[in-house]
């Protein structure tokens, strides 16, 4: 019988996707998780009508899928934000800081390459996940706790192993949510909370011949969808700018310590969002609050613009 509070979570990028690698190269202790195998059974269609109790199955599809919830962490992550974005940006240098700026892939996801995740639940064995794919990602900011993230993965097949020992990033580096600002237009609004959710829109049921598991995973139409909200105590401009159909630069900015001539960041950056919903609904007799749902549009070129995700801090390589 193990115990929740000794539950871990691990990842290593593949060099060619669905071929395992071990150990994990980065760590994190885990806030949720819904992890599990696919092993889809099916009596076969003959007229003979087999039942699945006959145990005379066919197997339709073997893989994983699932979450995982995290906290963000200035270090540590560089490696998920590669294969949520698609890109592998060259980072800016300033002495011992280095800037990399993810923007969204007009491609695919880092085709022919996927993580192998590894997750312990206390047990006398790891799970080991090949060939994960992420996608989509959710990222919840709230001033009462370190911000998280929650990524849905779908993988090519799942394994026992053994357990590794892990190394967690250092505590005074996560992401709290009293260091985040909120920018919309340039103008610094002071906001109660925001999400921001990534989806890669994949398929994640993509099957060949010749492999009963999922083979990997690649976007529907190479389009991805970006899509929030934020919580803000209502001004006038709120609906005036919704009811002109204005759209917006949203900014969500963690801050950190000092390095360099700047500063550790984990931020996200969308160049044009267009606001899906009336904003101000008054629901009691305090503060008139404005909820702004929003969706990221595309730029006039490609998907550079649609989401930046920028984190700084002393990793010198993506890993």
């Amino acid at each position: 019988m193990g115990s929740g509070r000794n539950s871990y979570f691990g990842w290593v990028q593949e060099t060619t996707w669905g071929t395992p690698v071990t150990p994990p190269t980065k760590w994190a202790e885990i806030v949720s998780e819904s992890l599990q195998s696919i092993r889809d059974q099916e009596a076969r269609p003959v007229i003979r009508a087999l039942h699945k109790r006959e145990g005379n199955l066919y197997d339709k599809k073997f893989g994983g899928s699932g979450t995982i919830g995290m906290e963000l962490n200035y270090e540590g992550l560089l490696r998920l934000m590669e294969h949520l974005t698609g890109t592998t940006p060259t980072p800016t240098v300033d002495g011992a800081r280095r800037e990399y700026d993810f923007t969204m892939a007009a491609g695919e996801l880092v085709a022919g390459k996927g993580l192998t995740a590894y997750i312990f639940k206390d047990q006398t064995q790891e799970e080991q996940f090949t060939g994960v794919k992420i996608k989509s990602a959710k990222f919840s900011l709230d001033p009462g706790r370190n911000s998280q993230v929650e990524l849905d993965f779908v993988a090519k097949d799942v394994a026992q192993v053994a357990v590794t020992a892990p190394t967690f990033p250092a505590t005074g580096l996560y992401c709290a949510g009293h260091q985040l600002t909120c920018k919309i237009d340039t103008v610094l609004r002071s906001i109660d909370s925001a999400e921001v959710t990534i989806d890669n829109n994949i398929d994640d049921d993509k099957r060949v011949l010749g492999s009963k598991n999922i083979a990997e995973p690649v976007r529907k139409d190479g389009v991805v969808s970006i899509q929030g909200s934020i919580v803000v105590d209502a001004v006038q401009q709120d609906l005036t700018d919704w009811l002109a159909g204005t759209l917006h630069k949203i900014e969500l900015l963690h801050t950190g310590a000092v390095i360099g001539t700047g500063t550790y960041k984990f931020n996200f950056q969308m160049d044009k969002c267009r606001i899906t919903a009336n904003p101000i609904v008054v629901k009691g007799p305090g503060i008139v609050k404005a909820t702004l749902p929003f969706e990221a549009l595309f730029p006039v070129a490609g998907l550079a613009g649609l989401c930046h995700v920028i984190v700084s801090g002393a990793e010198t390589a993506i890993a």
